[in-house]
């Protein structure tokens, strides 16, 4: 009971980060987290390991739910254009603050490093740490609860819970992808290719 409950300090402490108006910490707690854990137990393989050979097989395996979320983000925001029309403006409003939207140049590094950020953090720590206390199912709904919640932003109401319900299935697709593969480059793929087609399907929209 002990050993869970000190297992869950870190847990907590970067669930307080992502809930706070510095959200961008939990990444950064997370990150120095894994790092400093490495070398405490002097560990090999972590999550910042990288297989081209494991990658490629994952992908063989795995493509489909590497796609998902693509067809999830398309899905969602055309629905949106002629159902719900002030949804995009509301999640651009949402993303400007972090994204150069203005240079296609800059937009696409930052992107990919916002969504190696963000997998690194809750799909790398977060879902990783918890699946070894609780059944790793629940802590995919949980991480992905969290990760939905961290991207509330003020709006309609409606909007507001059609914009994170479907935060919270892509967050669910990541997680069961790297519960199969343990691969958060291949989660990462995942995660970028979703926002950049968003993006981009924004701009055209």
């Amino acid at each position: 009971m002990g050993s869970s409950r000190k297992r869950l300090v870190p847990l907590i402490i970067f669930a307080i980060l992502a809930l706070s108006p510095l959200s961008g910490l939990a990444i950064i707690f997370a990150i120095f987290y894994i790092v400093n854990e490495r070398r405490k137990f002097k560990t090999g393989d972590s999550v910042f390991t990288f297989h081209w050979d494991n990658t490629k097989e994952d992908i063989r395996k795995y493509w489909w739910l590497v796609l998902l979320p693509l067809a999830s983000v398309f899905g969602q925001i055309v629905f949106a254009h002629y159902a719900m029309p002030t949804f995009n403006e509301h999640v651009m409003d949402r993303v400007a603050p972090m994204l150069h939207l203005g240079s296609l140049f800059i937009l696409i590094p930052q992107l990919f490093i916002l969504a190696l950020g963000e997998e690194l953090a809750f799909r790398g720590f977060a879902q990783e740490k918890l699946s070894n206390i609780i059944n790793p199912k629940i802590a995919i709904i949980l991480v992905s609860f969290l990760f939905a919640v961290g991207h509330l932003s003020i709006g309609p109401v409606g909007v507001v819970m059609y914009d994170v319900s479907f935060v919270f299935v892509d967050s669910i697709l990541y997680g069961v992808l790297f519960l199969k593969t343990k691969n958060i480059y291949l989660t990462t793929i995942a995660h970028f290719l979703a926002n950049l087609v968003g993006i981009y399907i924004f701009v055209l929209l």
